[in-house]
This record gives structure tokens, sequence and C-alpha cells, in this order.
């Protein structure tokens, strides 16, 4: 057992000096050729615009998360309903089944508790819907609304 322990202690200091080590090696022997495209803050080619830090509404990582929820439900969900396909007629077909209706359930209650809460609604009422749009048009300086009110 002391060497076993010795064996992943090794690996341990390993794994800690290694990284260290190489990151100095490569300092010394990498070029360094800096110039006014490498230290702008984006290297895809686009030239940027205005400051980096922008606020993003939190509402698009809700959506992404629910997505990738019932993403992860379908992909948890397919190979339990393949073994449902396969032990239809046995005793494991009821365990198969309460288990992915128990699965499910899961998934439901924090659907209709995300639901309830309303954060699931991209616009909250109608007076956010107004100032949505009108701070849309008035940004813009386009639209409807403006076209509108200009006649």
């Amino acid at each position: 057992m002391l060497q076993e322990l010795g064996n992943a202690l090794s690996f341990l200091v390993l794994a800690g000096i290694l990284p260290v080590v190489i990151l100095l090696l490569l300092k010394y022997f990498r070029p360094s050729l800096p110039h006014a495209g490498k230290m702008m803050t984006y290297e895809c080619g686009e030239i940027p615009r205005g400051s980096a830090y922008v606020m993003f509404n939190n509402r698009f990582y809700l959506v992404a998360i629910c997505f990738l929820v019932f993403d992860v439900e379908v992909a948890l969900l397919f190979p339990v309903l393949m073994l449902f396909k396969d032990s239809i007629g046995t005793p494991a077909a009821t365990s198969v089944f309460l288990l992915s209706f128990a699965f499910l359930f899961v998934l439901l209650v924090g659907l209709i508790y995300e639901w309830k809460k309303g954060d699931i609604d991209w616009v909250k009422d109608v007076s956010d819907r107004r100032k949505a749009f009108l701070g849309e048009v008035k940004q813009s300086g386009q639209g409807r609304l403006a076209e509108v009110s200009q006649s």
C-alpha cells in the first residue's frame, strides 16, 4: 500500500512541476514579435469598435441553459428508451418505464417551477414590451413608429 501511495504522490509532483517547466522553457525559446495586429483586442480579422465590455441580457444565458438541459434529457433518455423497447414483455420493463418516468417528472417539475417564476418569459409584461420596442426604435432612429411620428 505504501508503494501505491508513493506512485500516486510521484504522479502528483510530476503533474505540478511538468507544466511549469514546459512553460518556462517555451518562454525562452519562442519568438517574440509583437506588432499592432497582435496587440489588438481581437485577432479574428475584425477591427474592434467600442468597449469590449458589453452587458448581455441574462435571459440569453437562461435560454442556453434550458436548451442544454432538454438536449441532455434527450441524449440520456434515448438509450433508456431503447432498453425499454428491448425489455417489453419482461419483468424489467416496469423498472425501465418507472425510471424514465421519474426522470421526465423531475424535469417537468423544474420546467413548471421556471415557468411559474417567470424566468422563461422573454419580456415580462406589456410595459416591458413597450419599453423594449421604443428603446429599439430610439436607438436605430428608424422604424414604423419613428416614421409615423415624423409625418
